[in-house]
Parts: C-alpha cells; structure tokens; sequence
C-alpha cells in the first residue's frame, strides 16, 4: 500500500510540474512506475496499482516521446542517411557537400531541444559527436576540391609542354620537377589521387 501511495504522490506531483518541468515530471513518473512495478500479485491491491501503472506509462510515453524524442529521431535518420551516404569513399566535392548537409540537418535538429527538455543531456552529446562527423566530411570536401583543382592545372601543363616543351634540357626538367611536386600534394584517398599516381610515374620516367 505504501508503493501505491508514493506512486500516487509523485504521479500528482509530476502533473503539476509538467508544463515548467518536463524532464522532472519524467524522471518522477518513471519513479512512480519503478514503485508500482514492485508490487506482487498476491497484493490484495495488484489490480488497483495495475490501473495506476496504466495511467502513469501512458503520461510518461506522451512527454518522452514529446518534442524532444521527436527531434532525436529525426536527427539519427539524418545521421544514418549521412554515414550511409559516406561508403566506399572516394566521392565527388559535390557528394561530400551533400553529405554535411546531411549532419548539418542533425545537427540543427538537435538544436531545437531546450535545456528544460527530458532529452537535452542526449541530445548534447550526439550534437558533439555529429560535429565531429561533420568537420571529417569538410575536410574531405575541401581535400577533394582542392585534389581536383591541382590535377587540372597540371594536365594543363603536361598538355602546354607536349604541345610546346622548351628546347633548353635544364628548363624543361624544371617545368617536370614542378608538375611533380603539384601532383604530389594531392590527398590519398580523393577522385584525384589515381589519375595523379600515373600522371607522376610518367612524369618521373621523363626524367630518367
């Protein structure tokens, strides 16, 4: 009976509390719940308590699954879009794009839960976690970028000197020795990074 009475109290408690306080009215509900749960069958007021989990479980699901679950939901199936999106790398600048938008989308889902909210802690730390994700996914935008730029400039140049190679040996060796070290700076990892990987074998047999 005294589960049943400490049940009842933080089940009218939680009430008062909910509007101002969702995460209290949470977490005393889920108390109320723990309370009732212990109360065994041969309990002459088993069923009584039974109704009262009843009404109890259906107030917590509703402010659990209120605004704050509903945005951490949303945010992991952003989550999983975005690291789905993310195999078998490598990809264009433009899908890396797409992908951060994608964590960006969590992110800002996440956002929108107020520190009052019962799933503020959580959300907390997956907006920790997805920025982390989402820093690797501008990095590899910018690496691809800047992969795909190099390698550009440099087959403008192998083209420039087939076309026109100077006639001095020593200059044109220094003409190869630069496109060497551009196609050098491209990442491991990038669309770029095979194609410059031949391009240089052949550039370094020219100077044999």
């Amino acid at each position: 009976a005294t589960l049943i009475t400490a049940a009842q109290e933080f089940d009218i408690e939680a009430q008062k509390i909910q509007p101002k306080q969702p995460q209290t009215a949470s977490e005393l509900w889920q108390q109320a719940i723990n309370r009732l749960n212990e109360i065994p069958k041969e309990n002459p007021r088993f069923l009584e308590a039974q109704q009262l989990l009843a009404s109890v479980q259906v107030k917590y699901r509703t402010i659990d699954n209120s605004g704050s679950n509903n945005y951490i939901e949303a945010a992991k199936q952003y989550a999983i879009e975005a690291a789905s999106s993310s195999q078998n790398p490598p990809h264009p600048a433009e899908k890396w794009e797409q992908i951060a938008e994608q964590w960006n989308n969590a992110i800002q889902q996440l956002k929108n839960i107020d520190v009052k909210e019962a799933g503020y802690v959580e959300a907390q730390k997956l907006i920790a976690q997805y920025q982390t994700n989402l820093g690797t996914i501008q990095t590899r935008q910018r690496y691809e970028s800047e992969a795909k730029q190099i390698l550009e400039a440099a087959n403008r140049d192998i083209k420039r000197l087939i076309v026109s190679a100077p006639s001095d040996t020593q200059q044109l060796k220094a003409e190869i020795h630069d496109i060497i070290n551009q196609l050098r700076t491209i990442k491991p990892g990038t669309t770029s990074y095979p194609e410059a990987q031949q391009l240089l074998a052949q550039a370094q047999k020219k100077l044999r």
